[in-house]
């Protein structure tokens, strides 16, 4: 909370002119930088929360599409590798528009690597398991012409995946579809959506010249004349859609307040947007699980040199204006689509997935779900929807396996064949094959379990055939090239009781004799046990809820997989009698035997048994002090100017 009204101080201190220059008055960057200072935490402070935090501070020039940000990333290292460098996915670099001013790693300058829309960022010292740093960017953004996810046109300006984004890091859990293990990289492309993020919680203010109106992904904590200042919490991105001519118009679907902003000539469109977009929401809702956040914004956006019809974003929606000809209604592509990048809400920012490796785990699903809610709703639309939609377009393109990655496409419509349409495909013959009732137990299953976590295709399919005894296999093959699945279905089961002398005991089984049990604990691999056997303890894995998977295998090769949520308790005993030993009987991560305290946050000094740390007294006197030498270079800055 501090942080926020730090953020907001420093945004009223700093009154840049209408009109000013990106890539000079450097001596202004040196100011802001200063003034920047006091923000960045005091090492030696452990993050409170294990999602990345991110604080921006962003000035807006819109009539020129410029943007000056600054950037805070708390990172915390919940991987079980030791961490050199952070890599962040950069999507505006992807077409120049990205310009580094400066990276700082706990308040050093390090000399940060953009390759392609990666931005490296190195670490001074290896960041341990569990241990956070604090990463501050400062950088330029131009919004090029034309519109788009990232653009502008038309009076609106959308500012889609404008922010660094720390990258997932793969661990071998992830590794299903051919995936490299590591920071996950942003491939050079604008086919399809090709993202892939974590959950993080968000703190963002925006300053602008002009007064505008604003549609973001967060709420809206306070506003003071053309400052906003926005929270939110727990989402995989934060984005904005801004005019100076937005209209706006407002329902409130079972607590949720869903507004849509529109230009005044499209006021039908917009009424079009809040009464598709909530009877969706509330079905879905019922479902799955509640909607998440307390609010949807859908925005008029333009539909750039993509041909962007719609996307998807944390509790916001573009929807592009050339979808609105054809008008709306049940049956209308508008509606359908308006269906479609709500269901994305669920899929995609409930349960996250990787958009480059596997697009068809939120894409197929989101295509079924738009359609099946017609076909709940008003089933004599159905037949003709899903032929024009689905079955209709799949014989223009040879047949490829839903499970390709999104690089493997170099054309828009041979990728949204394979990987939507196909992909709706298979989800409905795995609906036809489990019945209603089974198939919706599964899916509130799987997003229950992937609550604001990333999933697998092997999770889904595997979570799918834990609800049946008939071998789904066959159905499988058909669509995807996963290799384990046999003709012959392996079928585990995993029995989780409470372990000695305290934690959890876990114990792996299944339809055939194994040959090796890996057991993953949330994204890392924890272990591996020839005998299935393992116990899950506190000191080893940490207090709490995790996501557990447990992949077996027989001597053919096959595998299968159990996800789980477990929780493990705190255990009575001291650590200092934790040795290596605690997990036996199996082959441990690296990770776990090397100690945790290694970390680039410098430990405090120690006197007498007591650590030194700054007083809060002490800790505002350097902050005024630093401000005072901000204050100084401002003027030095300015009078250098007046000459």
């Amino acid at each position: 909370m501090a942080s926020r009204q730090t953020l907001s101080l420093f945004a009223r201190a700093v009154r840049l002119p209408d009109r000013f220059s990106l890539f000079a008055n450097w001596g202004r960057w040196l100011a802001l930088g200063l003034l920047w200072l006091p923000v960045v935490a005091l090492p030696g402070v452990p993050s409170a929360s294990p999602l990345p935090q991110y604080y921006l501070w962003a000035q807006l020039d819109y009539l020129k599409g410029q943007l000056v940000v600054w950037e805070k990333v708390t990172y915390n290292n919940q991987t079980l590798d030791s961490l050199s460098e952070i890599v962040f996915n950069v999507t505006p670099a992807v077409d120049g528009n990205f310009r580094l001013v400066s990276a700082q790693v706990e308040g050093q300058e390090v000399a940060a690597t953009l390759k392609g829309a990666d931005l490296e960022v190195p670490l001074p010292q290896p960041l341990a398991r569990k241990a956070s740093v604090t990463v501050n960017l400062a950088f330029e953004l131009t919004v090029p012409w034309g519109g788009g996810r990232f653009g502008r046109g038309q009076d609106i300006m959308a500012l889609g995946n404008w922010v660094p984004l720390a990258a997932p890091y793969r661990s071998p859990r992830f590794a299903t579809n051919g995936q490299p293990l590591g920071w996950a990289r942003h491939p050079l492309t604008t086919l399809g959506d090709p993202f892939f993020s974590q959950v993080a919680d968000f703190d963002v203010t925006l300053v602008t010249a002009l007064p505008l109106v604003v549609a973001s992904s967060g709420q809206l904590v306070r506003q003071e004349g053309n400052t906003w200042v926005f929270s939110a919490p727990r989402a995989r991105d934060f984005t904005l859609a801004l005019s100076p001519r937005y209209r706006t118009q407002s329902v409130v679907v079972d607590g949720v307040t869903i507004t849509a902003y529109y230009l005044p000539e499209e006021a039908q469109a917009g009424r079009q947007y809040v009464e598709a977009a909530g009877p969706m929401l509330s079905w879905l809702s019922k479902k799955l699980r509640p909607y998440p956040y307390p609010s949807l914004a859908i925005a008029q956006v333009e539909p750039g040199y993509t041909s962007l019809v719609g996307q998807e974003y944390p509790a916001l929606i573009f929807i592009s204006g050339v979808t609105h000809s054809q008008g709306g209604g049940m049956g209308s592509y508008l509606s359908y689509l308006l269906f479609h990048e709500v269901a994305h809400q669920w899929l995609y920012g409930v349960v996250g997935n990787d958009q480059v490796y596997e697009p068809w785990l939120d894409e197929a699903m989101a295509t079924w779900l738009a359609l099946h809610y017609v076909r709940e709703k008003e089933p004599s639309l159905f037949p003709y929807l899903w032929q024009g939609r689905v079955a209709g377009s799949l014989g223009s393109y040879p047949m490829k396996p839903v499970n390709r990655p999104l690089t493997d496409f170099t054309d828009e419509g041979y990728y949204t064949a394979m990987v939507y349409r196909r992909g709706a495909q298979f989800v409905e013959e795995l609906y036809q094959t489990l019945g209603q009732e089974t198939f919706f137990a599964f899916l509130r299953d799987y997003v229950v379990t992937f609550r604001d976590r990333l999933a697998t295709g092997n999770a889904f399919l595997d979570m799918a055939q834990a609800r049946t005894a008939i071998n789904l296999n066959p159905i499988f093959a058909r669509y995807f090239t996963y290799q384990q699945y046999q003709e012959e279905t392996l079928i585990p089961s995993l029995t989780v009781t409470g372990g000695e002398p305290v934690g959890l005991a876990l114990s792996a089984t299944a339809s055939r004799p194994l040959d090796m049990v890996r057991f993953y604990i949330d994204d890392g691999w924890l272990a591996s046990s020839a005998s299935g056997e393992l116990t899950l303890l506190p000191e080893i894995v940490g207090v709490g809820e995790h996501l557990l998977t447990v992949v077996v295998q027989d001597a053919s090769g096959a595998n299968a997989q159990v996800v789980r949520l477990v929780t493990v308790p705190p255990s009575p005993r001291p650590p200092e009698t934790l040795t290596s030993g605690l997990i036996s009987g199996a082959e441990a991560s690296p990770a776990l035997t090397q100690g945790t305290k290694a970390s680039i946050i410098p430990e405090t000094t120690v006197e007498d048994g007591k650590s030194i740390s700054l007083s809060p007294l002490s800790a505002l006197g350097i902050a005024l002090l630093l401000g005072g030498l901000g204050a100084a270079a401002w003027s030095l800055a300015s009078q250098g100017r007046r000459h």
